[in-house]
């Protein structure tokens, strides 16, 4: 009877922990579940540019999350760019600073996720003009994806072409060329892969910056025809691939064509994010450049004023692409007669690139 009594005791016994670790295991599949859930309808909400209520559900995907492991890191990236793209730069770098923590602690030391980490800390020191921490990030990024640019030729190009858009921030021009010239050996063959286009629409400044219109036109053109056939008509690649070719058309002084692309771009953004101006200053620049070449000196005097309001509100004040819309507004005022308030304007330009001079 004893026996019998211990027996059944320890079948009860045993039957209640089951139920416990069935309810357990129950539990977190449920967490985990919904984790996924929450970080699908956040991708989704991402990739339609729709970055506030694509935060909102990796917020709520973050909650259910483990302390380590891979979707912690997959996260981590998330609320990095999420936060970026809307300007928050401040939780942006703390997301991306315990992203690469993360894969410094446990990811492979020479493996492309610690790359991406870099590249994506590195980006938001860009954004707020700390070029000079920004570098020594991509410099080792860079190391990591020349080892795996044959099974990764667009992550290289693309590490490429960061490293030369921050040379161009820190004064160092004569750096970019060999940056671009590696870059385009390897962009065309993977051009009708999204993320080669993408690719592709950076080279497409880099080559103006280098006066290779011809080449960049040829880039502008196959990006917006790549854009239009992958996605719909009224989406962010297509804004970006219109201000792109209208860039080109600008330093080919067919102005018309360049207003009316610039346009389009910008009707594009306004209605995908009426309210992130941050998603829209550069065609606004763009524009005031095209406008103040048509002698519509009005008009662009109104777009650089918009420009430098939307830098000046949401962005370091040392950033460097400030400095450019200072010098193009100054040049604009020069011709309208306001020589004084062109003076200032190049005064604070000259600033900003001071404060970006490498040391010796």
């Amino acid at each position: 009877m004893n026996f019998l009594t211990s027996t059944s005791f320890a079948l009860l016994l045993g039957t209640l922990c089951f139920l416990f670790l069935a309810v357990v295991l129950a539990l977190l599949n449920r967490r985990v579940l919904l984790q996924l859930y929450y970080e699908g309808q956040g991708a989704r909400a991402f990739q339609a540019g729709r970055f506030r209520e694509a935060e909102t559900h990796f917020r709520r995907a973050w909650e259910l999350m483990p302390s380590q492991g891979a979707a912690r890191s997959r996260l981590l990236e998330w609320l990095t760019r999420v936060t970026q793209m809307q300007g928050n730069y401040d939780d942006a770098e703390r997301y991306a600073s315990d992203w690469l923590h993360h894969e410094e602690a446990t990811g492979d030391p020479d493996g492309p996720r610690l790359a991406s980490a870099k590249e994506a800390l590195a980006h938001v020191h860009v954004a707020l003009a700390r070029y000079q921490h920004a570098l020594p990030l991509l410099e080792d990024a860079f190391h990591i994806r020349t080892a795996r640019k044959d099974r990764e030729p667009l992550e290289y190009a693309t590490c490429l072409h960061a490293l030369s858009v921050l040379h161009i921030n820190l004064n160092q021009p004569e750096r970019l060329k060999p940056f671009v010239e590696q870059a385009l050996s390897i962009v065309p063959q993977q051009f009708d892969v999204r993320e080669g286009f993408l690719v592709a629409r950076g080279m497409c400044t880099l080559l103006l910056l280098l006066d290779r219109i011809d080449e960049a036109e040829k880039i502008a053109q196959d990006t917006l025809r790549v854009a239009q056939s992958s996605s719909p008509s009224h989406s962010l690649p297509v804004a970006a691939a219109l201000l792109q070719l209208a860039s080109v058309r600008q330093r080919q002084e067919r102005f018309d064509e360049a207003e009316a692309l610039v346009r389009q771009a910008l009707a594009i953004k306004k209605s995908l994010h009426p309210t992130n101006p941050m998603q829209w200053h550069e065609e606004l620049h763009l524009l005031a450049n095209v406008l103040r070449h048509q002698s519509r000196w009005a008009e662009a005097d109104e777009c650089y004023r918009e420009t430098l309001r939307l830098r000046e509100e949401y962005l370091a004040p040392t950033d460097a692409a400030t400095a450019r819309v200072l010098e193009d507004y100054a040049e604009l005022l020069e011709l309208m007669g306001r020589g004084e308030e062109a003076h200032q304007l190049l005064h604070r330009a000259r600033h900003i690139r001071s404060f970006h001079v490498p040391p010796d």
